[in-house]
């Protein structure tokens, strides 16, 4: 929990699952080139993290999710079952990121399967505090889209090499206005959800826009097309 500081070198080709999980003093992190994969939970509550920068590139970084495991015990007339909750949600949701740099095309994990996903019965368990047997339930609940937080006022700068906006990848963010950079020809499904301030948008030379990419923008009002 004391690591503040963390530098890559260039043998490094990808981040272990929940590497730097818990690192609460961890303020700026880069990561370069050569890193092409960001495995589940890698930044998970590492709360002073502001700064996140993808550095340019022409490869396509894949990042992973956060994971939140919640155990919530009941007690029933039959005795006690313990129910484990997973919730699914963007790999910095975790995060207070302020300022964010992205150099590069990403792939991420996107569904408009939010909520409540699936619930199974996994058995029994012993357990010795208490005392019983008890019923072992595992729930999921999704609320996937944006690798960032929601809700939250987060600059976000987009580099030369990025040529698709991704699904959902700005959803409920804060932005005021958006200038689409020189090279992104694409932006995804639901790419600028629920933004409800953006108010203009400048989609400079892109050529195609995924479904309901503005949904929910209700103060949109300029939109430039472009050449």
């Amino acid at each position: 929990t004391s690591i503040s500081t963390v530098t890559f070198g260039t043998g490094i080709t990808e981040i272990a699952p929940s590497m730097f999980a818990g690192c609460k003093q961890i303020k700026e992190i880069s990561i370069p080139a050569n890193i092409v994969s960001i495995g589940d939970n890698a930044f998970h509550y590492c709360e002073k993290l502001e700064k996140f920068k993808i550095e340019d590139s022409e490869d396509v970084l894949t990042l992973g999710e956060d994971t939140v495991w919640i155990e919530r015990r009941e007690y029933s007339s039959g005795g006690i079952y313990v129910e484990y909750n997973c919730r699914h949600s963007g790999l910095l949701s975790c995060t207070n990121l302020k300022e964010v740099y992205i150099g590069r095309n990403l792939i991420y994990p996107s569904s408009f399967n939010r909520g409540f996903k699936e619930k199974t019965k996994c058995g029994y368990e012993w357990s010795n505090s208490w005392n019983c047997n008890a019923s072992r339930v595992l729930s999921h609940f999704y609320n996937l889209g944006t690798p960032f937080k929601s809700k939250i006022d987060v600059m976000i700068i987009i580099g030369d090499k990025v040529t698709r906006l991704g699904n959902f990848l700005f959803e409920q963010q804060s932005m005021l206005s958006f200038k689409v950079p020189d090279n992104c020809k694409e932006i995804g499904d639901y790419c600028f959800y629920h933004c409800h301030k953006l108010q203009s948008i400048d989609l400079n030379n892109c050529n195609t826009i995924g479904s309901k990419a503005f949904l929910e923008c209700d103060k949109l009002q300029s939109i430039n097309f472009g050449a």
